[in-house]
């Protein structure tokens, strides 16, 4: 299935999923979202999608707001198989599929599944174990080398340890970012903008997503 009234186009794998199922309502997903992005961004960019499911952000980064590259973070790899046919069908040849296997963390370790909502694949979660089938791994071991200019994190729950594995890379850039933040972090997310001279530009709507850029 193809959803309709969208020139991005998405291969609809799952119906019941819960972000795929939004797609084939209302073809698109988290539009509020992707509005404010494109208010701050710029053609030419390089992105980081963490947790990129079956694709709304990167294709969106991709085609309309023409990133130079995005880099896709999607371990589960039934949504991974998906990210890259709808990558494919739209012709994104700017999408960067070298890490996408990859659990992101704050250290090295093995991962594995700790929880999985039925209908709602774009909620896995992932945690450390000693013999996992999933590699974890600090951000900044691919990306600290690299010019990232926009970030996007959405990992239910782990949100602050992909941020303490980024820090290379976020110090040498100071990107721009939208978190989703589980209420949870809160206190964390605090502390690490307060030590990292961030701040919050914008809550998106009734939403836990939030802009961060540098002070």
């Amino acid at each position: 299935m193809i959803v309709p009234n969208n020139p991005l186009q998405y291969i609809i794998t799952d119906p019941d999923d819960g972000i795929q199922k939004i797609l084939i309502k209302y073809g698109t997903y988290e539009q509020d979202v992707l509005d404010e992005i494109s208010k701050i961004s710029k053609p030419n960019w390089h992105y980081i999608d963490i947790g990129a499911h079956v694709g709304t952000h990167t294709l969106f980064f991709s085609k309309v707001l023409q990133a130079n590259t995005v880099y896709v973070i999607e371990p589960y790899v039934p949504i991974a198989k998906t990210l890259i046919v709808n990558t494919a069908i739209n012709y994104c040849h700017n999408v960067n599929y070298d890490y996408v296997k990859y659990v992101l963390g704050d250290k090295e370790c093995k991962a594995t599944i700790t929880h999985m909502f039925e209908n709602n694949l774009g909620a896995t979660r992932f945690g450390e174990v000693l013999d996992g089938q999933f590699d974890m791994v600090p951000g900044d071991k691919f990306f600290a080398d690299k010019q990232i200019n926009f970030i996007k994190i959405d990992v239910e729950t782990n949100e602050i340890n992909v941020l303490n594995g980024l820090q290379k890379t976020i110090d040498k850039n100071r990107p721009l970012m939208c978190i989703e933040l589980d209420a949870s972090n809160s206190s964390k997310m605090e502390t690490w903008l307060t030590i990292n001279n961030y701040k919050i530009l914008k809550q998106i709507g009734t939403s836990n997503n939030f802009l961060l850029g540098p002070k």
